[in-house]
């Protein structure tokens, strides 16, 4: 999964590095949405603290080029497939109460396979991936 994120973060950064002739391109920001099993109803703390981490970035890197948001289920999840659309959909709407803009969205969901199953700490796949990809700054 974090290969697919990093992948996109690079494809949506090159027309970004291209245009800025002689400045370097800025890495994307990534942030896990973390929802209950089962649900795709995000908490008030989850809602909080992504306002705050998205004040936080905005005051960083203020133009966004794109967003990704990827929904993921756990396969025990009911309607597993259904569960990662809802999420990565419940994100989107969510970032555009917040007043996120950006040039570029991407948003998917698909099942959650753990890189290493079993393993303590490997992420849930009861989450959502929202990564902001910004636009590169002039020198």
């Amino acid at each position: 999964m974090k290969r697919v994120i990093l992948l996109l973060s690079l494809a949506l950064s090159m027309p970004c590095a291209l245009a800025c002739e002689g400045s370097s391109p800025i890495p994307g920001v990534t942030r896990d949405i973390n929802f209950g099993f089962n649900s795709s109803e995000i908490s008030n703390a989850e809602i909080l603290s992504l306002a705050n981490w998205v004040v936080d970035t905005h005051s960083k890197r203020s133009v966004l080029k794109g967003v990704s948001i990827t929904g993921l289920a756990d396969k025990r999840e009911h309607n597993a497939q259904h569960i990662a659309e809802a999420r990565a959909n419940v994100v989107k709407k969510t970032l555009d109460v917040l007043g996120v803009q950006a040039a570029q969205y991407e948003v998917t969901a698909h099942l959650y396979r753990p890189a290493l199953p079993n393993d303590k700490f490997e992420p849930s796949g009861t989450r959502a991936e929202l990564t902001l990809i910004p636009e590169c700054l002039e020198k």
